[in-house]
């Protein structure tokens, strides 16, 4: 699970055609989680940062669940479907919160890889 830093850390991840991806964090300070509870998270994925379209956005509750509010943790899950469609090459993305206040954070940024399937998806019998 990946500790939330002061400011917008570097996350680069790796997403695979065709599979479901998942990706835990934990929100803490210091040692302590941060509750989360009444958050939204928001992300976007594209080719390039000023690019358009977007590519895929993440939302909570969708996308992005809060697992545990009191502990901090929230999940991020791109479904098989949406991987499946997405050609291969690199994308940037970045992830922001809004708090219960209403004030907005950056807390992640990064570089997305989709890796090509090789295996073809099962269609039935």
């Amino acid at each position: 699970m990946a500790q939330i830093p002061a400011t917008a850390g570097q996350l680069d991840i790796v997403i695979e055609q065709g599979a479901t991806w998942e990706y835990p964090f934990t929100w803490t300070s210091g040692n302590s989680p941060v509750d989360i509870t009444g958050y939204e998270f928001k992300a976007q994925i594209r080719k390039k940062a000023d690019a358009t379209p977007v590519i895929i956005t993440l939302n909570t509750p969708d996308e992005i669940a809060i697992t545990d509010g009191p502990a901090g943790i929230y999940t991020i899950t791109i479904d098989a479907d949406i991987t499946s469609d997405m050609p291969d090459g690199q994308y940037q993305w970045d992830m922001f919160v809004t708090f219960p206040n209403g004030k907005v954070r950056k807390l992640w940024v990064g570089d997305v890889e989709f890796i090509p399937n090789i295996t073809e998806p099962s269609t039935g019998p």
